[in-house]
């Protein structure tokens, strides 16, 4: 069969059908489900080996109608340029379901679930495959409430470019669950000021979501990725509150099993390129955006190369919780709280401003490592391999309590002149620095307390480490309580009004130490 165009249910047409079956083809250039307004309840059904519907041009599952359904199953396919499920703003409850090995949805451009519409649908399952050269998940405003659900082992959706869940909508889903993967360029979630409230989940053991670049918030607020139950993201770049405007966006990675992996270097720097603002291997909660956050919880695991909370300077009340026994979060080269550093790649190669209030907490057994924990590579610092607290940034805070652990190669707090941070290691936990622990580098104002029986272990161990670090505080307290320097301690190295203070059976070591005042 062919014709130029083919709607099944049109102008209040409804509970209309067409099946196409048994290696049946059907050609057209548009092909309409529910075109006007009362044209609801319209299906089409492409089943069996060798069916073929193939529309040149686009294919729309309620233009205006609502509740009208494309099946494709047992190995059936449908081609289209441009497809869409809910174009207009009067189509609701529109579906797409693909299902079944073999069974086939090729976009050859670009897909919308919900283009004005609300509360649409694809489905991909038991091995159903799409294909789009670039997708949205509620494109416009008015576009409420659109999902796209990939279930089960083989099933895919492959977007060659760029995806974006609420690129101006709010409310919309994408869910990957039981073995099921997408691959794209890109995954943007809530794209513009008014996207808000989109969600991402990837759960279930082999469930994947492969990206070059995920941000999530990069203008809207309340934006939310959840992995769970085993389930794992891998991205070149991440990115949490991208821009100044959004805030409250969350990415939550929780469950043994669960990870985001952040972890292959592109070459994204040329000389004489343009300013850069982002990179790729780091991942970012607040490149400019304000109280954002990102949990590792329940025994999850999130590896980058560089980890930045608040990045730049309107990035403000950023958190970071790794929490639960058998959390981790791995950074091989480097972790800053409040601003960040530029690889050595980038011809703008500088310490870049963060804002205010940032913070990481480690609780109940969470572990955080910066540098090459398996093959106990820890590098220095000036281009790997440190956490550094308040470093052009102030009131930057890292809490650690209730048996947790880190282990970085240096530690700095309060790195920059005039900068501040605060560190507290509480309750038992541990923390391993291969090389040294400063306590003021360049700032004034900074404090490290040791309490309730946690042990700090570091090869130096500096209070103040220029003239212009100024009234530093490293605190020791608690029975129980132990700081230990392999090879020596230099208190109160440079400035003035440092206070070091051992109390209440704490204990301190060292091969040596020197008191400058």
């Amino acid at each position: 069969m062919r014709a130029s165009s083919l709607a099944i249910g049109y102008l209040r047409s409804s509970e209309n059908s067409l099946v196409i079956s048994d290696g049946g083809q059907v050609n057209t250039s548009l092909g309409h489900l529910g075109y006007a307004n009362g044209a609801n309840n319209n299906s089409a059904t492409i089943t069996g080996e060798g069916s073929v519907w193939d529309i040149s041009w686009q294919l729309d599952v309620g233009y205006f109608g609502d509740n009208n359904q494309l099946l494709i199953e047992n190995k059936g396919r449908v081609e289209s340029d441009y497809g869409y499920i809910g174009n207009s703003d009067y189509s609701e409850g529109n579906s797409v379901i693909v299902s079944g090995e073999g069974s086939v949805w090729q976009n050859n451009e670009n897909l919308f679930v919900g283009m004005q519409g609300s509360d649409n649908t694809l489905l991909i399952e038991d091995g159903g495959y799409v294909f789009s050269a670039r997708a949205e998940i509620g494109s416009e405003s008015m576009a409420t409430g659109n999902s796209v659900i990939i279930n089960g082992t083989g099933s895919l959706w492959n977007v060659d470019n760029d995806l974006l869940i609420g690129s101006y909508g709010s409310g919309n889903s994408l869910s990957v669950f039981d073995g099921a993967s997408i691959a794209a360029s890109s995954l943007k979630m809530g794209s513009e000021l008014s996207s808000s409230n989109n969600l991402m989940i990837v759960s279930g053991e082999g469930s994947n979501v492969d990206l070059d670049e995920l941000m999530v918030g990069v203008f809207g607020a309340g934006n939310v990725v959840q992995v769970m139950n085993g389930g794992r993201v891998d991205s070149h770049n991440v990115l949490v509150g991208e821009e100044s405007g959004s805030s409250g966006n969350r990415i939550l990675v929780s469950g043994s099993g669960s990870t985001l992996m952040i972890n292959e270097v592109l070459p994204p720097f040329s000389v004489g390129g343009p300013v850069v603002t982002s990179a790729s291997g780091y991942l970012y909660v607040g490149l400019e955006g304000h109280d954002n956050s990102l949990e590792v919880l329940d025994g999850a695991v999130v590896e980058d190369l560089y980890g930045v909370v608040g990045g730049m300077a309107s990035a403000s009340n950023n958190t970071v919780t790794v929490s639960g026994a058998g959390s981790e979060w791995r950074n091989s080269n480097g972790l800053y709280l409040g601003g960040w550093k530029l690889p050595a790649t980038s011809p703008e190669y500088s310490w870049l401003s963060g804002g205010t209030g940032n913070s990481l907490i480690v609780q109940d057994g969470g572990q955080v490592f910066v540098g090459d924990v398996n093959t106990n590579n820890l590098p220095m610092i000036g281009t790997t391999g440190a956490i550094i607290v308040g470093d052009i940034s102030g009131n930057a805070e890292l809490v650690a309590a209730n048996e947790s652990r880190l282990r970085v190669g240096d530690f700095y707090i309060g790195l920059s002149s005039n900068e501040s941070g605060s560190v507290s290691l509480d309750s038992g936990s541990t923390m391993l620095i291969e090389n040294s622990l400063i306590v003021g580098g360049a700032g004034s104002g900074n404090s490290m307390r040791i309490l309730g029986g946690a042990q700090l272990e570091a090869s130096h161990i500096m209070l103040g480490a220029t003239l212009g670090a100024n009234s530093n505080e490293l605190l020791v307290s608690g029975s129980g309580t132990l700081m230990h320097t392999e090879y020596g301690q230099f208190l109160a190295q440079q400035g003035a009004g440092h206070q070091f203070k051992v109390s209440e059976g704490a204990r301190v070591s060292a091969q040596y130490a020197y008191l400058v005042s």
